[in-house]
């Protein structure tokens, strides 16, 4: 059962008495302008009692559900995966060195979620992370940086100069607007690096995935996709930021999709 999301908007009121709702901010913090409304309508209140007036808008190509969840489109999926399905040995290769350098420390394989601990590679090496950044007084945590704007988001900032890390996986899950599930990958490779950002915490660091406009391989499902860093450009990720920073500029790889 889905539950309903209460968020903050702006909105107009015109001399006639109509209200007109500009843009609204979603729970992590984001602004969405709002391009059209769609419908206007009485309906029940159920936060505060009593009736009231539900508008259904469009944000970009998506647009509000008639239960009133906004089910606008995020950055990215909130899923990718680190398993070896091809007969390759990547992820295998990966985690058994993690279990061997952190034993006791389980590490998610196969389809990753949010709030899950997975592998990340750092300046300093391989190391178990958390899946997201918590927000407070939030359920969920934020999982994605826009590419375009880490470097000047206070919350990023600072990670993106000091504390890049790659994400190692061999894929990741987009939703269409029929909610099909597909799987995206690189062609002829067991596995890949996203580009990530990471903080240090009390007990282990915490990481985002950090995105860009999708390519012509994703666009058709999605308008974002993560930054995907080849082999080669790992070592430069992690201690250039220069580097990092022209890199994320850089045309994506295209890649293989598959109904999953």
């Amino acid at each position: 059962m889905r539950s309903k999301i209460f968020v903050e908007v702006t909105a107009r009121f015109d001399t006639d008495g109509s209200l007109t709702p500009l843009d609204l901010v979603w729970e992590d913090g984001r602004r969405y302008p709002i391009d059209r409304v769609l419908d206007v309508r009485r309906a029940a209140s159920l936060k505060a009692g009593g009736a009231g007036v539900r508008y259904t808008v469009q944000i970009g190509r998506t647009t509000t559900g008639r239960n009133g969840l906004w089910r606008g489109k995020t950055d990215m999926c909130g899923r990718y995966t680190l398993l070896d399905d091809d007969g390759g040995s990547f992820a295998a290769r990966i985690t058994d060195r993690l279990a061997r350098e952190f034993p006791g420390i389980p590490v998610r394989t196969g389809e990753i979620f949010p709030g899950q601990t997975a592998p990340i590679l750092a300046s300093a090496g391989l190391t178990p992370a958390i899946w997201g950044f918590p927000l407070t007084g939030k359920s969920r945590p934020l999982i994605n940086a826009r590419s375009e704007t880490v470097r000047e988001k206070p919350a990023f900032a600072t990670s993106f100069r000091l504390r890049r890390c790659a994400v190692p996986c061999t894929g990741f899950f987009e939703w269409d607007a029929h909610k099909t599930k597909y799987r995206f990958r690189l062609p002829g490779c067991g596995g890949a690096y996203l580009g990530g950002i990471f903080r240090e915490c009390d007990s282990l660091p915490q990481f985002v995935i950090l995105t860009a406009e999708a390519n012509d391989s994703v666009r058709p499902i999605h308008e974002r996709m993560p930054v995907i860093l080849p082999a080669e450009a790992v070592g430069d990720w992690l201690a250039d930021e220069a580097a990092a920073a022209a890199y994320m500029r850089a045309p994506l790889p295209s890649l293989l999709c598959d109904r999953a």
